[in-house]
């Protein structure tokens, strides 16, 4: 459970870092020919904390920033994992 915390931090961190660079079109978006609607490319989860890319270059990111994005990761993951951890304790006890 530590490291899907962990994993849930750094997507966090990542997902709302700001970025000044323009993204290639080609990369990022698609543009149906028929309806003229652009979607975005989906990106795969990642399974590891290595495959986490880091922050946008040129991004900066104060100590009260992290900190915040920590406790709302923290204040959110708690009851999940504690809500799991309850629930396996309880699928392995036999009934009276």
């Amino acid at each position: 459970m530590k490291h899907v915390l962990i994993l849930l931090l750094a997507t966090a961190i990542v997902g709302c870092s700001n970025s000044n660079e323009k993204k290639d079109a080609d990369s990022s978006e698609r543009k149906s020919s028929e309806t003229g609607i652009v979607q975005m490319q989906q990106v795969p989860i990642p399974t590891s904390a290595k495959e986490v890319a880091g922050p946008a270059t040129g991004n900066t990111m104060t100590k009260a920033y992290v900190q915040a994005i920590g406790q709302i990761a923290y204040v959110w993951g708690w009851p999940l994992v504690n809500m799991t951890n309850r629930f396996k304790m309880y699928s392995q006890i036999t009934e009276p």
